[in-house]
């Protein structure tokens, strides 16, 4: 009898994560997309990451959207938005990186009172 080691996904956990990976101070918000490299974390090669996301605005209504790089439309993204004013959406994202692990990211304009961003984990 020998052993026969399965292929296929592994799920890379990062743990208990002491602080947030981006907040509203380094992101941008102005209604555009924007480069978000996570490869000094996941590694600079294409992979489904999780991200967890935490917003909160003055107004409600607003949102986020995450998209792996290279992808032109806004249909296959990974929204997270906010509904009330002052209430909080949390949402863990699925997405893929680029082949060199770049994400791309668009926030809608306004005043943010917080935008967390936190890489849990990802499938290798």
């Amino acid at each position: 009898m020998f052993y026969h080691r399965r292929v296929g996904l592994q799920w890379i956990d990062r743990g208990d994560v002491a602080a947030v990976d981006y907040n509203v101070s380094s992101l941008t918000a102005d209604d555009d997309w924007h480069d978000l490299d996570i490869s000094s974390i996941v590694g600079a090669t294409k992979k489904l990451v999780v991200i967890e996301s935490n917003l909160k605005d003055n107004t409600g209504g607003k949102e986020m959207l995450v998209r792996t790089k290279g992808n032109v439309n806004e249909i296959n993204v990974s929204p997270c938005g906010t509904v009330k004013a002052d209430k909080t959406c949390a949402r863990n994202l699925l997405v893929y990186t680029d082949e060199n692990g770049v994400v791309q990211y668009k926030i809608e304009s306004g005043t943010w009172a917080i935008i967390n961003l936190v890489i849990r984990g990802w499938f290798a």
